[in-house]
């Protein structure tokens, strides 16, 4: 297995070709796999940045009536362990 950093990551995903319409779903780099757009330049990774910087998004998540679409989308995230 070829040894690989989030930073050459993410410069094959911040760079996918011009003509591809939405690369974060359809787009794929044939060498790494690395999706398009996969990487966060500003959390690079790092383990709970991503949720830290929406911290608002996250409790209206979390505050959520169970039948509205973000307690559905928090239901969903629990069930897949995130």
């Amino acid at each position: 297995m070829k040894n690989s950093s989030i930073e050459s990551n993410f410069k094959i995903s911040s760079n996918p070709p011009k003509n591809i319409d939405n690369p974060f779903h359809n787009w794929v780099d044939e060498n790494s796999r690395m999706q398009g757009y996969h990487i966060n330049e500003n959390t690079m990774g790092k383990p709970g940045l991503h949720m830290k910087q929406n911290e608002t998004i996250l409790e209206i998540i979390n505050s959520a009536s169970k039948e509205s679409d973000y307690g559905i989308l928090r239901d969903f995230s629990k069930s897949l362990r995130y």
